[in-house]
């Protein structure tokens, strides 16, 4: 399927689903405010794996597309997010190619355990939310019968987690793509400036901002699909650079003020988009290795297509 048309179907799938109507405040019932409504169910006629979408058949341009189609229904005004069955598949996909074994390596070395197992941990939190339809309720309970309470419980709130671990996550993979100018410890190797205040970052220094290491990201690996979500951040937020406002939440969620559960999954779409975007050289090569896997449900790397 081409990229337009993978953006069109996410467009009318937004477009369907959110409705916006203007509503008398009760609390002020001179004002009004504005009400967003989600439904879901004349939207799945949109959806891309109702269309034939494959995820693995995609080519490179392709799948960044679908990443940037999927990225407009994660942060919507009033903090809506819609997260469907097209966001697992794709992440599902991509964090198979980056993480199954294969003869080209697609992202990480060896010596990048740490943050290699990082990705690992945010995506099957993302993907423990996915599981298959119940139809009485002996086998709704049985799913839990052989897990403990508190394991349970952690389940109910991976979420929780997946909001903390997705900003070192990201800041993680900056580090990586820009290890020609600031180390994984931060420190400067390479002279660069950084879109918070404009002064470079002079050799030795240590970045600590998400927001100046996105912006050099970008910088270094310019990405059209990474600079439309930059603008969708931008227009959520309206008071400044999308940069500035993922360095905030980073911070506001570093120093336990906030969770923001809300942009969890547009973050790791972002993450993914960065990744995929990095690998256009080899991308066929690894896609083709990564192919030969789907479906090994047996090993420890295995994600697509996701087990429910």
């Amino acid at each position: 399927m081409s990229k337009n048309k993978i953006l069109e179907l996410c467009e009318n799938y937004l477009s369907e689903a959110v409705t916006e109507k203007s509503v008398t405040d009760p609390d002020n019932p001179s004002e009004e405010r504005r009400e967003i409504r989600v439904n879901f169910s004349p939207a799945q006629q949109f959806s891309l794996l109702e269309n034939g979408v494959k995820f693995e058949e995609l080519d490179h341009s392709e799948l960044k597309s679908a990443l940037l189609g999927l990225s407009k229904m994660l942060l919507l005004p009033s903090s809506i997010t819609i997260k469907t069955k097209d966001h697992n598949y794709l992440w599902a996909w991509c964090a198979h190619i980056i993480l199954a074994p294969s003869q080209t390596p697609a992202f990480f070395t060896d010596d990048e355990y740490d943050l290699k197992q990082l990705l690992e941990t945010c995506v099957f939190a993302a993907l423990s939310s996915m599981t298959r339809q119940v139809t009485n309720p002996e086998e709704h309970y049985n799913r839990y019968e052989h897990i403990t309470f508190n394991q349970r419980m952690f389940l109910e709130n991976k979420s929780n987690a997946l909001a903390y671990l997705v900003f070192p996550l990201l800041e993680g993979v900056c580090k990586k793509l820009c290890s020609e100018y600031v180390a994984m410890d931060g420190k400067v190797v390479n002279e660069f400036s950084g879109v918070s205040n404009g002064r470079p970052y002079n050799l030795g220094r240590i970045c600590s901002s998400l927001g100046d290491l996105l912006f050099l990201t970008s910088r270094e690996f310019p990405c059209e699909e990474l600079d439309k979500i930059m603008e969708q951040i931008h227009t959520f937020d309206g008071s400044k650079s999308a940069f500035k406002t993922i360095y905030g939440w980073r911070n506001q969620s570093l120093h336990g003020e906030r969770k923001f559960n809300n942009v969890t999954a547009l973050l790791l779409n972002l993450v993914f988009l960065l990744i995929i975007n990095s690998i256009e050289e080899d991308f066929e090569n690894i896609k083709s290795d990564a192919l030969l896997s789907v479906g090994m449900k047996d090993c420890k790397w295995y994600f697509y297509p996701p087990q429910l």
